[in-house]
């Protein structure tokens, strides 16, 4: 099971001892068709953005009433996710 969908999970199973807590990401893309995301997430997995611990997840979205399909980096701390936006400006994700 993906580490993001681990943490959304356990944080169902919590939602009687705490609130929910937003996990911040890295956005990279955003697409319509599933499979365009699922591409460029198999070719920022071949990148370096200068840390071992991170993970690089495709989850769905809402937007304006249509199904997205996001790319997402997943930093293991907070603390690094200005330097991974950052990172994935460098490795030519602009809009992160």
């Amino acid at each position: 099971m993906s580490r993001l969908l681990s943490l959304l999970v356990g944080s169902l199973f919590a939602v009687a001892v705490a609130p929910l807590q937003a996990q911040p990401v890295v956005v990279i893309g955003s697409f319509a068709d599933a499979a365009n995301a699922e591409r460029l997430q198999a070719t920022a997995a071949q990148l370096d953005f200068g840390m071992s611990q991170l993970d690089i997840e495709s989850v769905q979205a809402q937007s304006n009433g249509r199904q997205l399909h996001r790319v997402v980096l997943v930093p293991w701390s907070d603390k690094y996710v200005r330097a991974l936006r950052q990172a994935a400006r460098s490795n030519g994700y602009g809009q992160a």
